[in-house]
């Protein structure tokens, strides 16, 4: 399964049938599933797509059951989705624009993409050629969340701004 949002549907437009997949797509102002299906045909992500409107359990079920977050922004200032996919051990195909060009490292936790749909396809494509490689770069994304994103991290974080201030 492919989490994405209306960028990843662009990619599907190049055409290129590299893989078949459920394609959930999380989050609002999504075009309708009627139209993907048209669009898709069976071409680069399979015609199953749903919308989903999820979170707290069902939202981490659905991160589970996904081999990779697609978050094609074309202006994203942090990135939250990014956390959710690595919490659950997932990599991401990000955008190179705004917040996650800074702390998704490229071939380590993810892959930072153009916002073109050539670009999207060129980032699903190389994760779900190696699922190995694909697995380690979600690991590695977990270890950041653990590491650097975790809220003990963050309280630290803060108190150290407050410290310089004051």
């Amino acid at each position: 399964m492919i989490i994405a949002n209306d960028a990843a549907i662009d990619a599907a437009l190049v055409g290129r049938p590299i893989f078949a997949t459920t394609h959930a797509t999380v989050g609002s102002g999504l075009r309708s599933p009627g139209g993907w299906t048209h669009t898709f045909g069976g071409g680069f992500i399979a015609s199953q797509a749903r919308i989903v409107t999820a979170d707290g359990a069902e939202l981490r079920s659905i991160y589970k059951a996904s081999d990779v977050v697609v978050v094609p922004s074309r202006n994203e200032p942090f990135g939250i989705v990014i956390l959710e996919a690595w919490s659950a051990a997932k990599p991401v195909v990000a955008t190179k624009r705004g917040g996650p060009a800074e702390f998704v490292w490229h071939e380590v936790n993810g892959l930072h993409v153009d916002d073109s749909p050539d670009s999207v396809a060129w980032g699903l494509g190389t994760l779900l050629a190696d699922h190995g490689h694909c697995r380690w770069m979600g690991r590695n994304g977990r270890a950041a969340v653990d590491a650097v994103f975790s809220w003990d991290c963050i309280a630290e974080q803060t108190e150290s701004v407050y410290q310089r201030l004051s």
